[in-house]
């Protein structure tokens, strides 16, 4: 949603447009109100709680692995003085939506053996429409170490998001996870273009 003019101009510029664009997607919700959540279709449903089950083992460790990524490069960030003072504010608070999103996760996960309810399949379609949203727009906003100084979300963290989403059925570029394989694409070019902003697609 940000023009490349508004990147090119600086963190001031961006942190005003980010700021505009918040604004006005709150005017929007308030706007709403009761607004009744997009339904989610009961073949999607389905088809998640069988992902939530058979990968509860790997999300579970995915999400406390990353859990703990998020927690330490935070601190970074928040010891950061080269950063803006309002751009560090939303960085932190971003961060603190991961955490949140990665905790709400691990709350869906059905128990050991179990297997997950028609409800669990839906909060997990739910919760993976927010994550698309935040890995594609607002951690791609946040990996440009040109606007950054040096706090860019790190590559690691990106890939270990993505790879979370996978499980979930999110779909990934085939090509970009084959050439890390190969050896053949760089990590950060590799997060580029996983971050590139898609179609949201079908539950």
């Amino acid at each position: 949603m940000i023009d490349d003019a508004v990147w090119e101009a600086g963190p001031a510029a961006v942190a005003a447009e980010i700021e505009r664009v918040r604004a006005e997607f709150e005017t929007e919700q308030a706007e709403a109100g009761d607004a009744p959540l997009r339904p989610v279709p009961p073949d999607a449903a389905a088809a998640m709680a069988l992902r939530l089950a058979a990968n509860r083992e790997a999300i579970a460790l995915g999400a406390a692995s990353l859990l703990e990524q998020v927690a330490e490069f935070r601190e970074k960030v928040r010891g950061n003085n080269q950063l803006d003072a309002d751009i560090k504010e939303q960085y932190l608070a971003f961060l603190d939506r991961l955490s949140a999103q990665l905790t709400n996760l691990m709350a869906l996960l059905p128990g050991p053996g179990e297997e997950a309810t028609e409800a669990q399949g839906e909060g997990g379609v739910r919760w993976l429409r927010d994550f698309k949203v935040a890995l594609s727009d607002e951690a791609a906003q946040y990996a440009r170490p040109e606007n950054l100084a040096g706090a860019a979300f790190p590559t690691g963290i990106i890939l270990a998001c993505t790879g979370i989403g996978t499980l979930l059925g999110m779909p990934v570029a085939g090509a970009v996870i084959g050439g890390l394989v190969t050896g053949q694409l760089k990590p950060g070019k590799a997060a580029d273009d996983l971050l590139n902003p898609r179609s949201p697609g079908p539950d």
